[in-house]
């Protein structure tokens, strides 16, 4: 017996052309260097965290000099991702020596795991609705400017974000998966999710429960099992770094929770979240709205997944955009998908002035990539991205010209957060860094350092210095010979709840 299949839900299963191949191809090149701008090209910080909890670690680990944050001192976060930073740098190393061979390694990988949900996209909306509109789908992931902002950075919520998605796919994509050895893989990716960033559980959850509906007995086991695999490493890794399994999570769930830790820095009312789809948006937010539920009626486990991350995050007391990007990745992600499928009704549907069906299609998917150009480019200038994309750039710039300069012993930041310096992951070369907070400082500990990293102004008086170049609202400033230690001035800003934690743990 036939049965019909309504038109648009149909399994694809012709294989994609070689000329689909090469474009989806060329626009997964495209992604990935339009990731690599904001972090390579034009060097920008979005937050702190995504250096100093990160690249920073796995300089210290590879090189043995890194500032340590509270974090490291007191086990509230996991070795993980430092660690698999630092085995990037070391295979660098292999090659040349410094920032200009690690960066790229560092930052080329990440942007690739972001890419990965290009090509996840590319193959969901072709099996529902071919080729054509998977490279529409494909082309709106590529474009995203919150893809493009966040995609190769190197934080825990970008890494857990793309993860998961990728982890998705394998799961569902599109039809039921009966190969336990794909459903294994799946859960060895949610697993690595969970590890990376524990926040994501409850999604994590969604997704695992979503994609065993189908044959509990059948699909279940491998996902648990793989997950099991990798969060149990993660927690093997806890223990041998820090004093014992899930140490980290813990410690940061006693933190934030227990103590307040995120009240520390900064409380939001409840409706932030709501305020930054606007203000990051701008006016393609109700579009965005639109298209994202299109595809999530198609693809209902993302929708859940993205609105589990959302709800799980509102009753915390600190929100920033960047913590909830698994959300919002999730989000493009459904709005491709929506896009997709409105191009491939409209070229089923409408005729364009007598245009043949393949001219049509390739006439509507290149307008839905126009129009998503156009969208990004807009959101890049909105109130929320505009100033993001030079945040702390000219700190960055000066830390890397500091690492081509072979006669630096020893750098002081004055009137320069640590937190937006590069710190030793870009500056690198031998050195020690010092945190002179007045003039009084910086002259007492002026035998240790032969560079100043300072705001622009003149230097104090008295200091055997010359301004050797600018970056704008950054300058470097030399003096001739080298350097004798002297005591170390201490980072700032450790919570003070943070002394409530055992300080016996080995940095």
């Amino acid at each position: 017996m036939q049965h019909s299949v309504p038109r648009g839900t149909e399994r694809s299963t012709r294989a994609p052309s070689e000329r689909a191949w090469i474009w989806l191809g060329v626009t997964c090149l495209i992604a990935l260097a339009l990731r690599l701008v904001p972090v390579l090209v034009f060097p920008s910080m979005n937050q702190g965290d995504e250096i100093f909890q990160s690249i920073e670690q796995a300089h210290r680990a590879i090189f043995g000099s890194g500032i340590i944050p509270w974090e490291f001192r007191y086990g509230a976060r996991s070795w993980l991702v430092p660690g698999a930073l630092a085995g990037l740098m070391w295979t660098a190393e292999r090659v040349g020596d410094g920032p200009t061979y690690y960066l790229p390694l560092i930052y080329g990988t990440l942007a690739t795991l972001s890419v990965a949900c290009v090509v996840c996209g590319f193959s969901w909306a072709r099996r529902m609705w071919g080729t054509t509109a998977g490279l529409v789908a494909a082309s709106a992931i590529a474009v995203s400017c919150d893809a493009i902002y966040f995609g190769a950075r190197a934080t825990s919520e970008g890494i857990g974000a793309h993860l998961l998605i990728v982890a998705t796919y394998l799961a569902e994509p599109g039809y039921l998966v009966r190969s336990r050895w794909r459903l294994f893989a799946a859960g060895l990716l949610l697993g690595l999710a969970f590890a990376v960033r524990f926040h994501l559980g409850p999604a994590i959850g969604v997704v695992g429960l979503w994609t065993s509906a189908r044959g509990f007995r059948e699909r279940l086991p491998p996902l648990m099992a793989g997950a099991a695999i990798t969060a149990g490493l993660a927690g093997l890794l806890d223990a041998v770094t820090w004093s014992y399994p899930f140490e980290s999570a813990w410690r940061n769930f006693e933190f934030n929770l227990t103590y307040s830790g995120s009240n520390y820095f900064g409380e939001a009312p409840w409706y932030k979240y709501f305020y930054f789809f606007p203000y990051y948006w701008a006016g393609g937010v109700a579009v965005l709205a639109l298209l994202s539920f299109v595809g999530g009626i198609r693809k209902p486990i993302l929708l859940a997944a993205a609105a589990t991350i959302f709800i799980t995050h509102q009753p915390l007391a600190h929100k920033e955009f960047r913590l909830i990007y698994p959300a919002i990745i999730i989000v493009v992600v459904l709005a491709a998908l929506g896009t997709a499928e409105i191009v491939a009704w409209t070229g089923r549907n409408l005729k364009l002035g007598g245009m043949r069906d393949s001219s049509a299609r390739l006439a509507l998917a290149a307008a839905a990539i126009c129009l998503w150009i156009a969208f990004s480019a807009g959101e890049s200038l909105s109130q929320g991205y505009a100033t993001r994309w030079s945040n702390a750039s000219d700190e960055l710039r000066a830390s890397l010209a500091v690492a081509r300069m072979p006669s630096a012993c020893g750098v002081a930041l004055y009137g320069v957060p640590w937190w937006q310096s590069g710190g030793y992951g870009y500056m690198h070369v031998p050195l020690r860094l010092y945190f002179p907070k007045t003039v009084e400082e910086l002259k007492r500990d002026e035998a240790g350092f032969n560079t100043i990293l300072y705001a622009p102004g003149p230097l104090p008086e008295g200091l055997n210095f010359t301004r050797s170049r600018c970056f704008n609202h950054v300058c470097l400033a030399e003096r001739s010979g080298g350097c004798e230690p002297v005591p170390t001035i201490s980072t700032p800003d450790t919570p003070p709840m943070a002394e409530r934690f055992e300080p016996e743990l080995r940095p």
